[in-house]
This record gives C-alpha cells, sequence and structure tokens, in this order.
C-alpha cells in the first residue's frame, strides 16, 4: 500500500487547488485579465506557504508559474511571453 506524508498530501491537493483555479478561470469562467489570475494564484502559494514546509510552496509556485504563463500570458498556449520573442526579434 502506497503510505503518503501529510507533506505529500499537503502537496497534492496545493497543485490540485492551482489546477482548478486555472480550470475555472480559463475554462470555465474565460477570465482573461493577467492580474485576477496572478492573485489567485499568489493567494494559493500565500496560504500554502503558511501551513507547510518549504518545499510545499516552491512546488506550488512553480506549477502556478508555468499555469499563469500558459493559460493566461499572451500568446496564450506557449511557455513563451511576446515580451521575450520581441525581444529576440530585436536582437
Amino acid at each position: 500500500m502506497l503510505r503518503t506524508t501529510p507533506e505529500g498530501a499537503r502537496a497534492v491537493a496545493a497543485v490540485g487547488g492551482v489546477a482548478g483555479v486555472t480550470f475555472v478561470y480559463a475554462q470555465w469562467l474565460h477570465i482573461s485579465n493577467t492580474a485576477t489570475a496572478s492573485t489567485a494564484f499568489l493567494l494559493i502559494v500565500l496560504v500554502v506557504a503558511a501551513a507547510s514546509r518549504p518545499w510545499v510552496p516552491a512546488v506550488t509556485s512553480a506549477a502556478a508559474m508555468f499555469a499563469f504563463n500558459y493559460f493566461f500570458l499572451p500568446p496564450v498556449g506557449g511557455l513563451t511571453t511576446r515580451a521575450a520573442a520581441l525581444n529576440r526579434e530585436a536582437v
């Protein structure tokens, strides 16, 4: 039988929270305002950081960063931002 630690369960719940917020904001409510999405992700990371060991909010923060970059920052559907693409073109 697989045994999980309380910290592992918190990490799974936190990443699940990030996935849930991402689904609700991007697919169900169609929110495109990056400030709203980033604030929701920040609140998740802060609550997790207050309640667990340092590696759990680090994992949560990485998941939130990838979800925010992929689903909310233009161009949506990629891990590169428009500003990075413009900087490459300027060089």
